[in-house]
């Protein structure tokens, strides 16, 4: 019996260009067994709808991009609506999110919508347990993913609960039509004060 392993990396930047206003790009590559190289890379814009100190934070996004299979390129604009907040579990800190979103292909009418939901826990100083369940409606079909993500952080730094942080508009399995067990790791860096990286 032959094992074929499907892989995919990705790099997502936030840079707050004012409090209500931050700048996100999105980069992935992904490597399939059995389709060529492919991915997508994305540079948006998202704008909070609630104030500062709200206890559910409510934020668009809009976002402009260009998707790859091989030699074939795939502009797509992306648009979306998330809610988010934080919660507590006695000592521990933790936060729920939603966001419904659209990818919209420029070129065949592919387009792709999708709803995903994230609960995660701060476990310790640097790490933090979530649990996502990715939703897709695509090539008149539906596509759901489970992931249980681990997020690892710098030491001392309160890891950023990602109602902040984006999933990417297109995920690999939900873009390949592929269902199965899914896990990634996540590593979180403030690269400056008004910045986050997050590569999976």
């Amino acid at each position: 019996m032959t094992y074929y392993l499907d892989t995919s990396s990705q790099t997502y930047l936030e840079y707050g260009l004012t409090d209500a206003t931050t700048l996100v790009g999105d980069l992935s590559m992904i490597r399939l067994h059995n389709a060529p190289e492919s991915g997508y890379a994305t540079l948006s814009i998202r704008r909070a709808l609630s104030k500062p100190n709200a206890t559910s934070k409510w934020a668009y996004e809009l976002g402009i991009g260009v998707g790859w299979i091989g030699a074939q390129t795939l502009p797509h604009l992306r648009t979306s609506l998330s809610w988010g907040r934080g919660m507590e579990w006695g000592d521990k800190s933790g936060w729920a999110t939603v966001e419904a979103s659209a990818v919209w292909d420029l070129t065949y009418a592919q387009h792709i919508a999708k709803i995903d939901m994230t609960l995660g826990i701060q476990i310790t100083e640097v790490t933090a347990g979530m649990i996502q369940l990715y939703t897709a409606h695509m090539f008149d079909e539906n596509v759901a993913t489970i992931a249980p993500p681990v997020i690892f952080g710098p030491k001392k730094k309160q890891i950023p609960h990602p109602d902040r942080h984006r999933k990417s508009a297109w995920k690999p399995r939900e873009h390949c039509g592929q269902t199965g067990p899914l896990a990634r790791i996540l590593g979180w860096v403030p690269a400056h004060e008004n910045a986050e990286t997050r590569v999976t």
